[in-house]
């Protein structure tokens, strides 16, 4: 459950707009299916300035940051050989706060009273290392924006 506050921050920063547009242009398309190594995809994270705690042959990926005293974590998945899910959390004083990106856009248009999208929950996709490198790099500037929208609403000591 992502905070009324946060959910506020993230819509007047048009964040549903620019998930939504993430996944439509990078759309579940017909394609050879594309599974890179663990080694490929490190090397591309690393590219990006990240350094992600992942067991051997995992498919996920997890990195960690303190954003204001907070404990953040944002972590992506290759799912089916093309879908790329991001996910994002906030241990907050409150508890732990997170979801998927395609979760969050969507709570956030429903919380603005926005007509629902369709489908529901989109996620990006890629055909090549070159796409999945700039769904990486685009979904994990939201999943950072997402952490910092949760550590911002936090409730401040009066």
């Amino acid at each position: 459950m992502v905070p009324a506050p946060a959910l506020d921050q993230l819509s007047q920063a048009d964040f549903h707009l620019r998930y939504y547009d993430l996944c439509e242009r990078f759309p579940l398309r017909p394609s050879r299916r594309l599974r890179p190594s663990e080694k490929r995809v490190g090397a591309i994270l690393d590219r990006l300035g990240r350094k992600p705690r992942s067991q051997e042959g995992a498919r996920a990926f997890e990195f960690g940051r303190v954003l204001d005293g907070v404990a953040t974590l944002q972590a992506v998945a290759l799912q089916s050989g093309e879908i790329v899910e991001f996910w994002f959390s906030a241990k907050l004083p409150s508890g732990e706060v997170g979801d998927t990106l395609a979760i969050l856009a969507r709570s956030i248009v429903l919380h603005a009273g926005l007509r629902e999208p369709n489908p529901p929950y989109p996620r990006p996709t890629y055909t090549s290392l070159d796409e999945l490198e700039r769904v990486l790099k685009e979904g994990l500037a939201l999943a950072d924006e997402a952490c910092a929208a949760m550590v911002a609403s936090r409730p401040t000591k009066a």
